[in-house]
């Protein structure tokens, strides 16, 4: 099969950025907006990756994400995040897979406070993505950690609404 031609053609929904890639031919999931690609998805260590259109129609917005889990070696599963974009009314999504040495490394974190890592990728509040390096005081359940900003803005809806 030919490096970079499509194996597959689903549907069609521009970002660009300085991307990091990995190193072999791995297969890829290729996302292009109105003919902008914004990014080809793929980890020899991806267990998944899925492209997720979703549609707010009382706010008139959409939202696309591309987003998986890989299994590096020898420590247990990550998120993986590829791309995240506001999308608007008329944008065409189109993705394709790829067999590419060009894929972009994702973004990985964890928000399993159970996982018994021992490498470097961080454990993140399981609502906003932020680090304990950004923000102090994370505190964690037996499933998820969640960091104090999120933690009091969740109290202010709850008091709004009794």
């Amino acid at each position: 099969m030919a490096r970079g031609k499509p194996i597959a053609r689903a549907f069609r929904v521009g970002f660009s950025e300085e991307q990091t890639y990995v190193e072999r031919a791995v297969i890829c999931l290729e996302v292009n907006v109105n003919g902008q690609r914004r990014v080809v998805a793929g980890d020899a260590a991806a267990e998944v990756i899925n492209a997720t259109v979703s549609l707010y129609p009382g706010l008139k917005e959409g939202w696309l994400e591309v987003a998986g889990a890989v299994v590096p070696e020898h420590q247990p599963v990550a998120d993986a995040r590829w791309l995240s974009a506001a999308l608007s009314a008329g944008d065409v999504v189109e993705l394709r897979l790829v067999d590419s040495e060009e894929a972009a490394a994702p973004n990985v974190s964890r928000t399993d406070p159970t996982a018994r890592a021992t490498d470097s990728i961080p454990l993140v509040c399981a609502f906003c993505d932020k680090t304990h390096d950004e923000i102090p005081g994370m505190v964690a359940s037996r499933k998820a950690v969640i960091c104090p900003e999120c933690v009091g803005y969740l109290h202010d809806i709850m008091s709004a609404d009794s």
